[in-house]
């Protein structure tokens, strides 16, 4: 990855609660075609500037066969664009890392996951990779108004009880996060979709070790209808 190219006020944007999240550009796609996601960068959900993708790195892991990385490029708005070939049908995991590096003896650690369908009522479960701070859903289907979602938050492969997760959706407004939950034992945690719309998890973790980790995740369930 090498250095840090974050400088003082990407961490004042930071530590204020600036993150990226994935949204999908189309709500499915075609095996043969492009796949392109917006990542983007801002508050609650809330995009401000296309953020600092030097650091970050994506990667793709198929519905079969081995990860692979995917190309981060510049958007034509306030985004960037994570782009791969579809291969085979199938839900692609999509994980971009954003290692921002250390500022004042705290390591700053965000991932954004995404599941992207290629092909036409594309259903099946999250994945979990092991990466530090991780959202995984049970399931990803075609949701509507009313139904429900069942998540797990995980580090490092374990379950995170009591930790508390903030969510929105990509029409609200307002200055704070409509909506929080609070996991379980295992790391589990469930919403009712009460919106139309691109939803988003994020949960936070502090790690300490030899150096303080920051952690922040976000997963979107794009959408909803």
């Amino acid at each position: 990855m090498g250095e840090s190219v974050f400088t003082e006020s990407d961490f004042a944007e930071i530590e204020s609660g600036y993150t990226v999240w994935l949204e999908p550009s189309h709500l499915h796609f075609h095996s043969g075609g492009q796949v392109e996601i917006k990542a983007l960068w801002g508050n609650k959900m809330q995009k401000d500037g296309t953020g600092n993708p030097l650091n970050w790195q994506a990667v793709v892991i198929p519905p079969v066969g081995e990860e692979f990385k995917g190309e981060v490029s510049y958007g034509k708005g306030l985004y960037q664009i994570v782009s791969f070939p579809a291969g085979e049908e199938g839900l692609y995991y999509v994980l971009v890392e954003n290692n921002v590096g250390t500022h004042q003896g705290t390591s700053y650690i965000q991932r954004a996951g995404l599941l992207v369908p290629v092909g036409h009522h594309v259903h099946g479960h999250g994945v979990a990779t092991g990466r530090g701070l991780e959202i995984v859903p049970s399931e990803l289907k075609e949701f509507h108004l009313g139904d429900n979602i069942s998540l797990q938050v995980l580090f490092n492969g374990r379950p995170l009880p009591n930790i508390d997760v903030k969510i929105t959706y990509h029409l609200y407004e307002g200055d704070d996060y409509p909506y929080s939950a609070t996991t379980g034992d295992s790391g589990n945690l469930s919403l009712t979709f009460k919106e139309k719309g691109h939803w988003m998890f994020l949960a936070q973790y502090k790690d300490q070790n030899d150096l303080l980790e920051y952690h922040v995740s976000t997963f979107v369930v794009p959408g909803v209808r």
